[in-house]
């Protein structure tokens, strides 16, 4: 965010005191036209662009001695301010050894009179990105491992030696920790490797590029960052990092069920580790190994696998990793979930045995038009939308972000209340409101809500979408969670407030598994809620990006009534997860069956019935009749309906208490 402070035109004598809290985040600085200054302080050296013009500056911190022809174009010094054309220079790193991490590949270079001015990037190094003039600024290494002369000013000849070096680190269990440090070592030397200050790391192997120790008996986690310190007789760099767990399985790329080879990413292997120490079972099967690295295995099973998600276990050295949702098998026929003769409702075309609608249709078989008189209204300061039409109105937001153990119980939890909103941006007919989560140190959570002007086709995670006028399009970017093991997983939960115009319930809601995917009964495909002749529809894509890669996706219901839905959308391990889902809100009827478009399915409008019911798979809504299909994904969501009521009503009750706070 910028922030501009414009004191120009003020008769001020001397520049007023600003709180830490302002100056850490000051971007533009006017002091134009006060005759009668003539000094700056300190704090100012942290501002990007600072106007003196018209001022009788003589007195100024070194920063501005340093850089002064760098910044003279913007800055627009006075002329009583004069600069020795001799002046020394006084540039000063914190630490000229430094490391880099797999996580953290760029290098933060900390001191004083570093430089950047942004206007002039010509003046410094262009590996250099400053952060914060004259404090903190990157260096992109082009190496694992070296030593290079920093250019902080051409004009001024400032220039610095720095070294570094990487690490990689792995964590076998949560009770021992294995690195490599990346760099340039003398085996001749002794090096002492200490983490946290008290644990010493028994170095293994020294050669000229790396050096290679372990500690056993230390408490890990991902949550609490860990100091490593290498240390000769003379010198030293230290580091914090985060530990790795292992073996975790980030995406799992489908395969047919005539195929038998496995592609499995992620995080394999600790320092050492040998193909004879991995085996991968699939299913009830052993799938033999064809590669294996640090971050991929391809094996091989010797029979076919049946359709529908199947059972995975990994063991390296003894660590484990089981999963039932990351590897899903497709049949050879493709299922077609395109209506009555897979003609979409004729509104669209079957693509792949899913609809792909025309422009201003929607639903899941392209079964009713979208509503032209739909309001979609962003939020401005958190991200969420209102969807409203004349007889309803729909609130979706995400509310948080939780770890899930493999029995789904949370054990991590993020409630989502403090937003920053940047400005919409407008490409074409698309317009792009965008949200980032704050006041969290380690995590980058972004939210895109999108709409578009006209029917817009977009691709995500491989799929061709198609973002049509009326609709809400909802991005949901995650990256950087740190996990408590290495076999739980993320759930975004997404909450929908509906309100409708005089509502009066009279029909009874059946259900069937028409809408959950036919090979995985319990991942919801859309949700459907009916009122008055108008339909609210939510669809998910069984697919997601973990790391740049496509995962299959898991949708499941939290909880829900006649006023709240929360629908959970569950993601693999990943460090950088995305997930896509769609909303708008559809015209009901069908004139097939003689219902004509907007009246309402349980009634007339003469009548002034109504009815409100979520369609999850598909709910089919039967006037006066409860037909209940009994199936076993049924049974499983009667079962658990009371726990997910607890879950809304806990987090309602925290997000409430949060909002108190902040008011307080």
């Amino acid at each position: 965010m910028t922030m501009i402070i414009d004191l120009s035109n003020n008769n001020i004598t001397s520049v007023p005191d600003l709180p830490v809290s302002t100056t850490s985040r000051l971007s533009y600085l006017y002091f134009s036209n006060n005759k009668y200054l003539t000094k700056l302080p300190d704090f100012t050296c942290t501002v990007w662009l600072v106007r003196m013009d018209g001022t009788s500056i003589n007195q100024v911190p070194d920063c501005y001695s340093c850089y002064i022809s760098a910044i003279k174009p913007f800055f627009n010094p006075p002329a009583t301010l004069k600069i020795p054309a001799n002046y020394s220079c006084d540039v000063y790193i914190d630490q000229v050894a430094l490391v880099a991490t797999k996580s953290q590949p760029m290098l933060t270079i900390t001191g004083n009179n570093l430089g950047g001015a942004p206007l002039n990037n010509n003046d410094f190094d262009p590996r250099l990105k400053p952060v914060v003039p004259n404090k903190i600024t990157t260096f992109n290494p082009p190496f694992p491992s070296g030593v290079a002369n920093i250019t902080f000013s051409y004009s001024k000849n400032i220039v610095r030696l720095i070294s570094w070096t990487t690490l990689r680190y792995y964590s076998v269990n949560l009770n021992k920790l294995e690195l490599v440090a990346m760099g340039t070592f003398n085996r001749t030397q002794v090096y002492t490797v200490t983490v946290d200050n008290t644990h010493s790391c028994i170095v293994k192997n020294v050669t000229t590029t790396s050096i290679t120790c372990d500690v056993q008996s230390i408490n890990l986690t991902q949550e609490t960052p860990v100091l490593v310190e290498i240390s000769i007789p003379n010198a030293a760099f230290n580091k914090s990092i985060i530990v790795n767990y292992y073996p975790v399985v980030t995406s799992v790329p489908p395969i047919m069920a005539n195929q038998t080879t496995i592609i499995i990413y992620g995080g394999f292997t600790s320092v050492n580790t040998t193909a004879q120490e991995v085996s991968v079972i699939v299913g009830n099967q052993s799938c033999n190994l064809f590669i294996y690295t640090t971050s991929m295995i391809v094996c091989k099973v010797n029979n076919t696998l049946d359709p529908g998600p199947v059972h995975l276990s990994i063991n390296v050295s003894g660590s484990v990793y089981t999963s039932s949702g990351d590897l899903v098998v497709q049949p050879l026929e493709i299922v077609k979930q395109c209506g009555n003769d897979s003609n979409c409702s004729g509104n669209g075309q079957c693509v792949e045995g899913k609809c792909s609608c025309l422009p201003n249709y929607g639903g899941f078989i392209c079964d009713l038009p979208i509503n032209p008189d739909v309001i979609i209204v962003p939020d401005p300061a958190v991200p969420t939308s209102i969807i409203s039409s004349n007889v309803s109105k729909f609130d979706i937001s995400v509310v948080s972000i939780q770890e899930v153990d493999q029995i789904g119980s949370v054990v991590k939890e993020l409630l989502t209340p403090s937003w920053n909103k940047m400005e919409p941006v407008v490409d074409g007919t698309l317009t792009t409101n965008q949200y980032t989560l704050i006041n969290v140190a380690y995590l980058d959570v972004t939210v895109l809500l999108q709409t578009s002007a006209a029917p817009l086709v977009m691709k995500f995670a491989g799929v061709n979408m198609t973002l049509d006028t009326n609709t809400l399009k909802q991005s949901i970017n995650v990256n950087g969670w740190r996990y408590r093991s290495n076999l739980n997983t993320l759930r975004i939960v997404i909450k929908v407030d509906s309100e409708f115009k005089n509502q009066d319930q009279t029909c009874i809601p059946s259900l069937n598994s028409n809408g959950t995917d036919p090979f995985d009964p319990n991942n919801i495909q859309f949700i459907k809620q009916h009122y008055d002749g108008m339909t609210f529809f939510g669809s998910f894509l069984p697919v997601g990006l973990s790391d740049g890669r496509p995962f299959h996706s898991l949708t499941q219901l939290i909880t829900t009534n006649s006023s709240t839905t929360m629908i959970g959308i569950n993601m693999p391990q990943c460090n950088q997860c995305s997930i896509d889902p769609n909303f708008s809100i559809l015209l009901d009827g069908d004139s097939s069956e003689g219902t004509p478009r907007n009246k309402s399915l349980c009634a007339t409008r003469a009548a002034t019935k109504k009815f409100d019911s979520w369609k999850i798979a598909t709910i089919v809504v039967v006037c006066g009749l409860a037909i209940i299909a009994v199936v076993a994904t049924t049974v499983v969501v009667i079962r658990q309906r009371s726990k997910y009521r607890v879950e809304q009503r806990r987090i309602d009750s925290k997000l409430k208490v949060m909002q108190q706070q902040q008011q307080h």
